[in-house]
Order: C-alpha cells, then structure tokens, then sequence
C-alpha cells in the first residue's frame, strides 16, 4: 500500500508541477533563478549559500513568532493527540 500511495504521488504530482512551473516561467522572469536556488520537491537539508559568497540563512525565531507558523506545529500535534485518543479509546 505504501509504495502504491508514494506511486500515486509522484504520478499526480510530478504533471502539475511541471505545468505550475511552466506557468511561472512565463509570467514571472525572476522564476528561473528562484527555481535554481530553491529544491522543486524535497527541501534542503543543509543550510543555502547564495552563488556570491553570502552568508547561509539561519533559521529567526523571531520571525517564527511573528508569523504565527508555530500554528503549525500545534495543529499537528493536536491531530496526532486526537488519533491517539481514537485509538486508544474507541477502538472497533
């Protein structure tokens, strides 16, 4: 079942990402080097340096804070907690 679902991802995704991008391509000129620096799927395990010597973005928690993206973090744990209930408690 798994490799049916990773299968079935890569299937419906791949086409339209495709197509997103080259929608993107057309509309907006600065997409080629956003899409060099930035991976099309799986993200980046370590930190990005840009091509002229800048320094790796780190990661602010202050802009964590500010824009609210620990929601979330909250959201998933909620939804994890509440999986652990049914399960535990209302099983069939």
């Amino acid at each position: 079942m798994g490799v049916f679902l990773v299968v079935m991802f890569f299937a419906i995704y791949v086409p339209v990402i495709r197509d997103e991008e080259a929608f993107l391509r057309q509309n907006f000129p600065e997409f080629e080097e956003y899409a060099r620096r930035v991976p099309r799927m799986l993200p980046r395990l370590t930190p990005h340096s840009d091509s002229e010597g800048g320094a790796a973005a780190e990661f602010a928690l202050d802009l964590y804070l500010k824009h609210r993206e620990y929601n979330a973090l909250v959201g998933t744990i909620a939804m994890i907690v509440a999986l652990v209930v049914k399960m535990t408690f209302f099983r069939v």
